[in-house]
């Protein structure tokens, strides 16, 4: 849930707010911040403090949310439901290994610094340090990995290669939680063969994008690293027979105005938890589409019909696969 304002502007409430979920009792939090700590520095940007309440469904059933205004001079901005599916197909476990970052360079499930079991990186960091730890406000188990290099080499990957005798032709979603320092997130970025999504917005985005790829953008705003965060990333790639799948994060020294690190500069790097891989149900009946100059801004459907989506904003758009502006996507 995402209200309004970011922290009291009388500070004798607390800006509470209340939730029950389905059959649940009330369940009551504090959006307050603090201005210059903690999730302030997050909120502040993106103009809004949250407040997470979670439900477990045992059964598919319709649920109702109330919500309830304890305090003054709240406003609720966005109300957002996100689930998570169960992996019936159990295509994390089978096809990565240690996508949770919970054994260490010797595979054993212990803090220390090292490359993590099971991942490869194509050049060993200099400068700084790789490993596991519990170094993060949200570690997904026990670990999360962090890699930090004072600079990074003009390409670092932290990464696994899916064979293609492993895999069925489809189209494929690979999601992690990653944190970047606020300021210095430069082009670190989730990937998935050519596919990635970058921890930061497009603004100014054109300093640091690498040809070849398709980018996607999370808007996440980093923050320090006292309040390591680690937020929710995804990308969608097309693997087709034959193909094997290259996955994890890519970073490099490039700077977010397009200079290049230099001395102790640890610009891109990060925290990552919680890899995720699973084959969605959905046509694969659509090739690769490129930009071209002759794109148009219309929606279509894998069958090329044209949608009428163009009034829509991006969350009101029914969920789905669609092309447009050359460019095929899945909302």
């Amino acid at each position: 849930m995402r209200c309004l304002p970011c922290f009291p502007i009388n500070s004798n409430y607390l800006l509470r707010v209340g939730v029950v979920i389905g059959t649940q009792n009330l369940r009551i939090k504090s959006i307050a911040t603090e201005a210059m700590k903690g999730k302030w520095n997050t909120t502040v940007a993106e103009g809004f403090s949250g407040a997470t309440f979670d439900y477990t469904a045992s059964k598919e059933e319709d649920i109702s949310i109330k919500v309830y205004y304890l305090d003054p001079a709240i406003v609720v901005s966005d109300i957002l439901v996100e689930t998570e599916a169960p992996d019936t197909q159990g295509l994390t476990d089978k096809l990565i290994v240690n996508a949770d970052f919970e054994l260490n360079a010797s595979g054993q499930h212990a803090s220390s610094r090292g490359r993590p079991y099971g991942w490869q990186m194509n050049v060993t960091p200099s400068g700084g340090s790789y490993g596991i730890n519990a170094d993060a406000e949200n570690p997904h188990g026990d670990y999360c990995c962090w890699v930090i290099a004072r600079p990074f080499p003009d390409d670092f990957k932290l990464y696994q290669k899916i064979p293609a005798s492993k895999l069925t032709p489809g189209i494929y979603k690979v999601s992690c939680i990653m944190w970047n320092q606020n300021g210095i997130s430069g082009n670190c970025r989730l990937y998935a063969n050519k596919s990635v999504q970058y921890f930061a917005s497009a603004s100014g985005a054109s300093n640091i994008l690498t040809d070849g790829e398709y980018n996607t953008f999370a808007a996440h705003q980093g923050t320090t690293t006292a309040d390591a965060m680690m937020k929710p990333m995804s990308v969608f790639v097309l693997v087709k027979d034959g193909e094997d799948l290259e996955i994890g994060i890519r970073t490099s020294n490039r700077k977010n105005d397009g200079t290049i690190a230099q001395g102790n500069d640890p610009t891109g790097w990060f925290k990552v938890d919680n890899f995720r891989i699973e084959r969605l149900d959905i046509p694969t009946g659509i090739s690769d589409i490129r930009n071209t100059q002759k794109a148009t801004s219309h929606y279509y459907n894998p069958q090329g019909q044209i949608l009428n989506l163009n009034p829509l904003k991006e969350y009101q758009q029914p969920k789905g696969i669609y092309i447009t502006k050359g460019k095929k996507f899945i909302h």
